[in-house]
């Protein structure tokens, strides 16, 4: 065994010095906080670990010249400053710290939380005026009320924890959260709209997403209880800053908190921001501005790098191990396949998610199967978490969430020499998809649900529901020209002539919400989805 302390390990940026005492008790530590690029190259030749921040690029070519090189951490939670094809092609494990900031920003939520109740900051102000004007300053307990959390991920739970030993009740806004885990952890699921109706705080915790931006608009707050408080420490842009000025300044809702903003600085010249709100507390993004967080970062990824160097254990890894090339040639054609079919299954979800169902038919099955449901389960979980989602670390989101995907091997594969099928089955029915690859390796939809199609899953599809009827297909490609939208293939099934039908476009531009509350006006149609691949 390779004695430890021969194990040099690169600190390319500034790292606790915890971090570092970690570190040095088994390592040689190369400690160089403001390394250069052109530093890089030279100081990785003899390095067996690299740590990083976000400021140090560590390209496919660094990659491939540090021939010594067989961790690199991360100490933090993104890794775009890697590049992680490379260094998964070379057996590199790489690794980062997806929860060192959740206790911060959950207590910072709580801290907006009481404030707004008690009226902190205008009372604070009172005193510093030298004024005494307590019956100004009447609050709200938490104590019996009813807190909405919208994202059940990482903090979404510790808030929900808190929250219930302020002696709250707590409802939860997650699709992707099952009735088991609500339920195991003392919490209701709830749709947003219900959600917005009862809560009398409502606390945000999900990623920026196409899906999430706006997700609180004017029409959404107008549902809010006049007497209700909205908090932020997630992401700006999740709430239409315009819409929640005027709820303010109206006095729609009761008041709200924010952390963040659609862009750090902020606009200080805003209606939100420059209307002097008497019932809007702002903090600058103080969620993870702790000395504990930042320190949590470097003793944590010093203490990953350490087990991953001595003990071979693999802690928040984001990349695949490594497997026979061969193997792992003949498997990534249906890895894509179920990674995108798994996307299209997540948001094409009609109901929330059931018991999940993976299904390998014909020569796939004869391979590691394993590698499939991972990636089916990346993409389903890439949907609706901001954290990264690999193949590694999939599996555990999945736990940690409650979500099950059954796999089962089948020797046929129908038309196909080889078939995938996915399905989310609940007691109120069951969505399910089937596909294959061409002989080529390209990923193909052959069936939603019972209806029978051939659909690249690629780019931008347009998924229709609708009657079997004269004149749909016109009306539909009509809306979609009059807005610009071109459609590149079209695919239609049907059970019998006048029945129900399936209509599956690709289009060239995204369609947006206008153009789909137009389609689904029209009589014929029973459902329409953009799902983005």
């Amino acid at each position: 065994m390779t004695d430890p302390k021969t194990i040099r390990v690169l600190v390319s940026e500034p790292l606790s010095e915890a971090g570092l005492d970690e570190l040095r008790v088994h390592f040689d530590v190369d400690y160089r906080p403001e390394c250069t690029d052109a530093e890089l190259g030279g100081a990785l030749e003899a390095a067996q670990a690299l740590i990083v921040r976000s400021k140090t690029r560590v390209t496919a070519p660094r990659i491939r010249a540090a021939r010594s090189l067989r961790v690199i951490g991360r100490a933090g939670v993104g890794y775009d400053n890697i590049d992680l094809d490379a260094a998964t092609e070379r057996g590199i494990l790489v690794m980062n710290v997806p929860d060192a900031n959740t206790m911060a920003a959950t207590e910072h939520t709580f801290a907006l939380m009481l404030a707004l109740a008690r009226r902190i900051p205008q009372a604070v102000q009172t005193m510093r005026e030298q004024k005494w004007k307590r019956s100004d300053l009447v609050g709200h307990e938490l104590y019996e009320k009813t807190l909405g959390v919208v994202g059940f991920g990482r903090i979404g739970k510790e808030i929900a924890h808190r929250a219930q030993a302020f002696g709250m009740s707590v409802l939860v806004f997650d699709p992707y959260v099952t009735e088991e885990k609500a339920t195991a952890l003392g919490v209701g699921l709830a749709s947003l709209d219900a959600l917005l109706a009862r809560s009398d705080f409502m606390t945000l915790h999900v990623p920026l997403t196409d899906a999430t931006r706006k997700l609180i608009g004017r029409e959404q707050l107008a549902r809010m209880k006049p007497t209700a408080f909205l908090i932020n420490c997630a992401r700006g842009g999740i709430i239409d800053d315009e819409a929640l000025a005027e709820a303010l300044a109206q006095r729609r809702i009761s008041g709200a908190a924010l952390d963040v903003y659609v862009t750090e600085p902020p606009d200080f010249s805003a209606p939100l921001l420059a209307g002097n709100l008497p019932n809007l507390i702002c903090t600058p993004h103080l969620g993870a501005s702790t000395e504990e967080a930042q320190e949590k970062v470097g003793t944590s990824i010093a203490r990953q790098v350490t087990s991953a160097l001595v003990n071979e254990e693999f802690a928040n890894s984001v990349n695949l191990p490594v497997i026979d090339p061969v193997e792992l040639a003949k498997l990534r054609p249906f890895m894509r396949l179920a990674e995108r079919m798994a996307v299209f299954l997540a948001r094409w979800l009609e109901t929330r998610v059931g018991q999940l169902e993976l299904v390998c038919e014909g020569e796939v099955a004869r391979l590691d199967t394993g590698y499939v449901q991972r990636a089916a389960l990346k993409g389903f979980l890439s949907c609706c978490l901001e954290g990264p989602v690999t193949y590694v670390n999939a599996p555990k989101l999945a736990e940690q969430r409650g979500l099950k995907l059954m796999q089962s091997l089948k020797a046929g594969g129908g038309a196909w020499t080889s078939r995938i099928t996915l399905a989310n089955r609940t007691d109120s029915g069951c969505q399910f998809l089937a596909g294959s690859v061409t002989t080529a390796g390209e990923p193909r939809l052959t069936s939603v649900n019972d209806f029978e199609i051939d659909m690249s899953l690629e780019g931008k599809i347009l998924l229709f529901f609708h009657h079997d009827q004269p004149g749909v297909i016109g009306r539909v490609g009509t809306i979609l020209g009059n807005s610009k939208v071109n459609i590149g293939r079209m695919e239609v099934g049907r059970k019998g002539q006048g029945e129900d039908a399936i209509m599956v476009l690709s289009v060239d531009s995204e369609v947006d919400d206008r153009v789909l509350a137009n389609l689904r006006e029209l009589d014929e149609i029973r459902d329409v989805r953009m799902i983005g691949l």
